[in-house]
């Protein structure tokens, strides 16, 4: 049986965003968690991923970071938790709109944090196209499955999910302090 989010990284996720947990507890059938979630529309900014250099070039740390994570919630807190630390961050849920945002930052991103399963390309293999673009970039793998998911995947840095927002920056200013290993471009990541 794999590791569930556990009931206070739920908490948290759902006070993160301004909502509540309401338990319903009866006697002899159970718990009922109602969760309650403030609305919000989006606009077409946030629709579309971009990534605007005057935003990157503005963060206390100096870091320009980007996160490629299809849960919209995960995503957030991460954001959150990063620009705590006072890097500028950007998001992205997809690994198309990852290589838009990669290829229109200027300057460049240092750390990429990618979950290892996305809806439209898995995570290693968006690791090795954004290492071709540019090979100094640091990459941390992320993934809720554990670290041995995904064969495919490249050796180096793993965060298991879920992860606290001090781990996310210690791995950060371990992705940013390891040398990057250079690996040959596999035939399979040419398409």
């Amino acid at each position: 049986m794999g590791a569930g989010f556990g009931l206070s990284t739920v908490q948290r996720i759902v006070r993160g965003h301004g909502g509540g947990i309401v338990l319903d507890n009866v006697q002899g059938e159970g718990a009922v968690f109602h969760i309650h979630l403030p609305v919000r529309e989006v606009s077409g900014s946030e629709a579309v991923p971009e990534v605007a250099a005057v935003a990157l070039r503005s963060s206390r740390s100096g870091v320009r970071v980007l996160i490629v994570e299809d849960d919209l919630t995960v995503r957030e807190l991460m954001k959150r938790a990063l620009k705590g630390d006072g890097h500028a961050v950007a998001v992205v849920g997809t690994a198309s709109d990852a290589l838009r945002a990669f290829d229109g930052a200027r300057p460049p991103f240092d750390v990429v944090v990618i979950d290892v399963v996305l809806p439209d390309r898995s995570g290693p293999v968006l690791a090795r196209a954004l290492r071709r673009r540019l090979p100094s970039v640091a990459i941390v793998d992320a993934s809720g499955y554990g670290e041995h998911i995904g064969e495919d995947r490249e050796p180096g840095l793993f965060l298991s999910k879920p992860f606290t927002p001090v781990e996310l920056g210690e791995a950060i200013q371990r992705a940013l302090a390891q040398g990057i290993p250079r690996e040959p471009v596999r035939e399979a990541d040419r398409a």
